[in-house]
């Protein structure tokens, strides 16, 4: 369920310094893009 993981990531931000959480921010959007992209390629 959505709530799961929305606990997670509250978890998660809680635990990292202000830097890495824009760092996992940064990669999360640069994965969300790849698969974009390769949707797209695969369509």
């Amino acid at each position: 369920p959505s709530w799961k993981s929305l606990t997670m990531q509250r978890d998660l931000s809680r635990e990292l310094t202000p830097s890495q959480g824009v760092q996992v921010k940064q990669i999360y959007t640069n994965i969300r893009s790849d698969l974009n992209e390769l949707s797209v390629m695969l369509s």
